[in-house]
This record gives C-alpha cells, structure tokens and sequence, in this order.
C-alpha cells in the first residue's frame, strides 16, 4: 500500500503545482502584491471584500502571453533573420562588370585602394593606395561616398565656417555682401570668387581662401534686414557680421605665416569692417600687414606686354597680381577720406622677366619691408591720434586737419632715402 502512494505522490504534487500556477495568474494586484492565495471571483475576491479594499485584476495580456502575440514575435525575429542574410549576400556582391566567363589576366582580381577623409577645409581628401585592399567591392564604395557632404557643398558647414548655412542663406550673405560694399573698387571679383567657391579645394585658383570667405560672410551679415537667431544677428550694425569676423581672427597668425594673393584683400576688407567699428588702430593694423604682404609679393612689378614666353596659367596669375596691385590702392584712398591716413604707392615698373621675390630688388626685401612696417606704425599713430580729436571736437575739424598736414610732412621728411616715393610733394591744406 505504501508503495502504491510512493509511486502517487509525485503526480499530485505536480498537479497542486499547475493548479497553484494556473491560480497565480487569476490573482488580484493586492493579493499578488501581498503573496496571498486570491479565489479570483468577479468583481471582487473575498479577501478584498472582507478586508474594505478596491479589488483590481490585470489585464487578459498582462496576465498571460496570448499565443498571437507569441507568433507575432516570432514573425519578427523571422524577418529580421531574413534582412540580415540579405545585406551579408549584398556585402560580399561582386561588380557584374568584373565577372566574366574566362578571367583577364591583364586585370588584377585584387585592387589597392586608398581611404578618404575630410580636411581641415571639409573637403573629402583621397589619401593614396594604401595596404587596404578589397575583392571587386569598387561600386559598393561608390554607393557609400554620397552619404557624406558634396565636396562642392563642403563649404557650408563646420569646420569651414563657425555655423552650418542654408545655400539659399549663404547665398544671400554673399549678394548682399558684393551689392552693399565690394563691388565699389572691385575689392574682390564677384565671378572669380564665385567660380573657386563651387570648385573643389585642389582646383581653387589664388582669388579664394577660407579667411577671404569668412570676411566676405560677416560684410554680408551687417546689411541683412531681419534678425536671423542662428547667426547671433541683432539690430546692430556694427556686430552684425562678428560670428564670422571672429572666426577669420582666429586665422589671422596662419594667414601672416602662409600667406597667398587672396589675404591682401582679406586684411584690406577686415580693416575696412573694423574700421566701420570705429576701431581706428586695429584697422591700421590690418591694412598696415596688407601693406606688407603687397611690398612682399612685389605686386608693383609688372610683366612686359611683349613677353611670349608666359604660360597661359602664368598670364591669368600676373592678371590676378594686377588687379590686387590697384584693390590695396583703392582701399588706401578709402583709409585716406575716412582716417585721415596717407599711403603713397610706387608706380607700375616693367619687367622682361616674371617677377620673383627678391630677382631685382638691390635691398633685401625683408629688411626693407621691416623697416616700411615701422614707419607705417608711426603713421598709423599719428593719422589716429589726429583723427580721435576730430571726432572728440568736430567743430574744429579744418584746424585738425591743417595740424595732420603738418605731421605727415614732418613723417615723410623722417623717413629713409629707400623709403622715400619719387617726387613727393606736401600740399598744405588751404587755411
């Protein structure tokens, strides 16, 4: 007999056990919250009317898994099954243009390839064949590039510029820009400018730079005619442009180290901006190191018209060299009527030869612009200090200037033979 219970006690217990596992379910929240047994009646359980409380059951899901949930589940581990054998069948695709009944041996099966990276510019750099290597996957790179900036778009977001621009809004910048200011003088030319910002950085002639654009950027943002938030643009006028124009000072020590054709009207353009500002000494400044770069590049040599021998990329450098020779000109008229300031140019010298820096110069170049920069400082204090009580006593502006007329010819009489310009002359201004 007892043998007979021995071998029926493990089927009972195992079916109290469903039956208390069937019954958790059915519990209510309070019963199951206090790990009491709970009858499950509807709409309330005893326990819960004995004891006065609210009687709340689960919902049918919560309670237990339906099956259509589990099949749906299920579903989605199948299909996302089905997606992965898919892209792996994709990644390891060969070109359809390189598979071919019988293998040409003049055609490597495996291709070096280099990687591509964004510059400092935001321009995608090919950085050369490498030791990556990979099977026919050319066109599988190919799909993979456009998810990256157009290099021709490059230069509408950071780090080209301190705040990414719509085209429609860089665009506007850089009309109201060459509308409002830089096309009196023809600082800088509108199509050459606009034909390197489309081109790739490799391609860019010596008419564009990144500093000359951040320039041009912040000219445009004083004359936009509603506040624009994302380009801290207020009402006014003087900061309008300062998100970009402090973004081109902080360019300002690589540019002097490595400079191109490009940063003389750069610098002439930031004097001109800060000297909107009223910031006279800082204008001096950056037009006094447009001045040296000038002298430096020896943009008043020129190229006899009746050289041959000039390539045509050499002709539209020259051409180039020119028009940046007479931008520094007009700007220092433009410094002239607004400070006061007085800078005279040599005249055009021509040359059989292409010039180079320091071919034909019987003083060293360096030295010599040293000395220049020097003196044009002394300028500089001068036409500032004359012009800080012009506008101080503005009333007595004819006697200022009669006072600055005075000072610069005492300037120019200091200066070195070498620095002296040919057939100076001081015009006093009529009492």
């Amino acid at each position: 007999m007892s043998t007979f219970s021995n071998s029926m006690s493990p089927p009972q217990r195992r079916a109290h056990a469903t039956s208390r596992a069937s019954n958790v379910g059915l519990a209510c929240s309070l019963c199951r919250s206090r790990k009491v047994r709970c009858d499950g009646k509807l709409p309330a359980c005893q326990r819960c009317v004995k004891d006065g409380q609210d009687c709340e059951y689960a919902t049918e899901r919560a309670r237990r898994p339906l099956k259509d949930q589990i099949q749906n589940l299920r579903q989605r581990v199948a299909d996302l099954e089905s997606q992965l054998d898919a892209s792996r069948r994709s990644s390891i695709s060969v070109d359809p243009q390189g598979v071919r009944e019988e293998p040409d041996e003049s055609r490597p099966i495996i291709m070096a390839t280099g990687s591509m990276s964004l510059n400092a510019e935001g321009n995608l750099v090919h950085a050369g064949s490498s030791s990556t290597f990979f099977w026919f996957m050319k066109k599988r790179a190919m799909e993979n590039l456009p998810q990256a900036h157009p290099p021709t778009l490059s230069y509408l977001f950071p780090p080209h510029l301190p705040v990414t621009l719509s085209p429609s809004m860089h665009d506007r910048l850089i009309n109201l820009a060459f509308q409002s200011q830089l096309e009196f003088g023809r600082i800088v030319d509108q199509t050459l400018f606009r034909a390197d910002l489309e081109e790739n950085h490799n391609s860019r002639t010596p008419s564009y730079s990144r500093f000359l654009h951040l320039i041009i950027l912040g000219h445009g943002c004083r004359y936009i005619d509603d506040l624009q938030p994302s380009l801290s643009i207020d009402g006014t006028y003087e900061n309008r442009g300062d998100i970009f124009i402090s973004a081109a000072k902080a360019l300002v020590a690589a540019e002097m180290e490595a400079p191109c054709l490009s940063s003389i009207p750069a610098f002439a353009l930031l004097a001109i901006y800060v000297g909107n500002m009223r910031q006279d000494h800082l204008a001096f400044t950056y037009q006094g190191i447009a001045v040296v770069m000038a002298e430096e590049f020896l943009l008043d040599q020129r190229v006899s018209d009746h050289v041959v021998t000039m390539s045509d990329s050499d002709r539209r450098l020259e051409r180039y060299r020119q028009m940046t020779y007479w931008v520094l000109s007009v700007v220092s008229s433009w410094h002239f009527c607004v400070f006061g300031r007085v800078h005279h140019w040599p005249g055009p010298v021509q040359h059989i030869e292409i010039p180079f820096k320091g071919s034909s110069l019987q003083v060293d170049p360096i030295s010599l612009v040293d000395l220049a920069f020097k003196y044009h400082c002394r300028l500089s204090k001068i036409a500032g200090r004359i012009v800080s009580q012009i506008y101080n006593r503005a009333d007595d502006r004819r006697q200022y200037l009669v006072k600055l007329d005075q000072e610069l010819v005492t300037w120019c009489a200091a200066l070195p033979q070498q620095l002296k310009p040919d057939g100076f002359a001081s015009n006093p201004v009529p009492q």
